[in-house]
C-alpha cells in the first residue's frame, strides 16, 4: 500500500489504515461479489447491480473529498472495475508501468456487450484492459441491453485469465459467433482456475457447440437462470469432475430439460439452491430435485416462492438418506398481510413435509432472513417448532 501522509488536523488522526478499513465497511461491495465460494442466498442479479451501483457512487464520493482521502480511496475504487465509460483513458492507466499497483489491486470487472463489439479487425481496448489485471478474480458479462444496430463482424480476441476464480456470463448469440471473449467456450478454456459459474440466456441452435473437451477441473458451483434446453445440452457435454453445488434461479419453460443435467451431474449434486421465481409454485420442483440426486446434502430455497413437496414417494419407497440439512428463507412472508392464515399453513405444510422416515439423516432446518424474527413471535410458530423438535430435529435462525 501506498504511504500516505495525513493532515495534522484531529480529523485525521487515526492511522492511513484505519481511516481505509472504515472506507471499506462504508463502501465495499458485499463480499459474496468476489467469492468464488457457494453462499446460501446470494442477492439476485438485478439486487446486487443496484447494491454495486451504491458502492461505486459512495467510492467516487470518499475520494473527492481532499488528496488524502484520494490516495486512499483510489486502491478501493480499483477493486471492482467497470468497463463502460472512459474506457481510452483506462487503457492509457493500464498501460502504464507507474500504475503497476492500481493494476494489481483488481479484483472485480464488469464488461459490457457495449464494450466488446467488433467493428473492425483492430484489438479491443476493453480486452486490452483484462490483459493487465493480473490478479482478476471475477469478471461479469451482464446482460446486453438492446443495441439498434449491434455490430459484431469480425472475430474477438481474449486474455489469458490464469486466476479467474468466478465468471458470470449472460450468453448473447448475436455476439458469441465473433468468440473470443464473446464466446462463454473460449473463455472458459482460458481460465483454468474457475470455481463458480454463473449462465444465463437463451441459447439458439447457432450458438450450439459440441466441446467435448471442454474440461473445468476446479468448477464447484454452477448457476443457471433463464436458460433453454439448447444451454443445458451444451452444459452436459462439459467435463466437470469438482462440480458439486447447483443453483437454479428459475426452471426452465419446460421442466423436462433439467433431465438432461440430472443425467449428467446428479450423483455430483451435494447442495442445491432454488431461486426467487413463482414459476417453482407451478411445479414440484423439490420432488423431481430430490428423486434425482441421491446423494444431495443440503436443500435451499424461498419458501413463498416454492409449492408444498409432495414427498410421500420417500417415504413409501425408498428413503432418501443422503439430505441432512434444509433451508428456508422468509423474503417476502407477512405475517400479519390479509391471508396470513394460507401462508401460516404453506409454512407449516413445508416442514411437514419431510417425514422423518423418509429422511432419516435430516437434522436441522436453516431459516434465513430478517422476516423469520416477527415469524418466530407467533404463537403459530411454537407449534412448528414443537413438531420439528419431536422428530428429533432442530431450528436454526441466521441473518438477522
Amino acid at each position: 500500500m501506498a504511504v500516505v501522509q495525513l493532515p495534522a488536523s484531529p480529523a485525521y488522526r487515526l492511522p492511513a489504515e484505519l481511516w481505509l478499513q472504515i472506507f471499506k465497511l462504508a463502501a465495499s461491495s458485499p463480499e459474496t461479489c468476489f467469492s468464488a465460494k457457494y453462499a446460501a442466498f446470494e442477492p439476485t442479479a438485478d439486487d446486487a447491480e443496484t447494491i454495486e451501483s451504491a458502492c461505486l457512487a459512495v467510492k467516487h464520493s470518499i475520494v473527492l473529498v481532499c488528496r488524502a482521502w484520494c490516495a486512499l480511496g483510489t486502491e478501493m475504487l480499483y477493486e471492482d472495475v467497470h468497463i463502460h465509460h472512459g474506457v481510452p483513458a483506462l487503457e492509457r492507466t493500464f498501460q502504464s508501468p507507474a500504475y503497476a499497483d492500481l493494476q494489481k489491486r483488481v479484483r472485480r470487472a464488469v464488461l459490457p456487450y457495449s464494450q466488446t463489439q467488433t467493428r473492425t479487425y483492430c484489438p479491443l481496448p476493453a480486452v486490452s484492459i483484462l490483459a493487465h489485471c493480473p490478479r482478476l478474480e471475477v469478471l461479469v458479462r451482464p446482460y446486453r441491453r438492446r443495441a439498434l444496430f449491434p455490430q459484431f463482424e469480425f472475430a474477438a480476441e481474449v486474455p489469458p485469465l490464469p486466476n479467474l476464480k468466478r465468471l458470470e456470463w449472460w450468453h448473447d448469440n448475436a455476439a458469441s459467433h465473433t468468440g473470443g471473449i464473446n464466446a462463454l467456450d473460449d473463455v472458459l478454456r482460458n481460465a483454468p482456475q474457475l470455481e463458480y459459474l454463473t449462465f444465463s440466456g437463451q441459447m439458439f441452435l447457432t450458438s450450439l457447440k459440441q466441446q467435448y473437451h471442454l474440461r473445468l477441473p476446479a468448477l464447484t458451483t454452477l448457476r443457471l437462470r433463464a436458460v433453454n434446453a439448447i444451454a443445458i445440452r451444451q452444459l452436459i457435454v462439459w467435463s466437470l469432475p469438482a462440480l458439486s453445488h447447483l443453483v437454479l434461479d428459475d426452471p426452465p419453460a419446460d421442466p423436462r430439460a433439467l433431465d438432461l443435467l440430472w443425467e449428467a451431474y446428479s450423483d455430483q449434486i451435494r447442495v442445491a439452491e432454488l431461486g426467487r421465481c413463482v414459476h417453482f409454485l407451478a411445479d414440484d420442483s423439490i420432488r423431481r430435485l430430490l428423486s434425482a440426486c441421491r446423494g444431495l446434502r443440503e436443500l435451499n430455497y424461498r419458501i413463498a416462492y416454492t409449492a408444498v413437496p409432495d414427498l410421500s414417494e420417500f417415504t413409501h419407497s425408498a428413503p432418501h438418506l443422503g439430505l441432512c440439512r434444509v433451508g428456508m428463507h422468509a423474503v417476502d412472508c407477512v405475517p400479519n398481510a390479509p391471508g396470513s392464515k394460507a401462508l401460516w399453513e404453506h409454512i407449516r405444510n413445508n416442514f411437514e413435509a419431510y417425514d422423518a422416515q423418509a429422511f432419516p439423516a435430516l437434522r436441522e432446518f436453516v431459516l434465513y432472513g430478517e422476516e423469520w424474527q416477527m415469524l418466530r413471535d407467533d404463537r403459530r410458530f411454537c407449534t412448528i417448532d414443537d413438531m420439528v423438535r419431536a422428530r428429533g430435529r432442530r431450528i436454526v435462525f441466521v441473518d438477522w
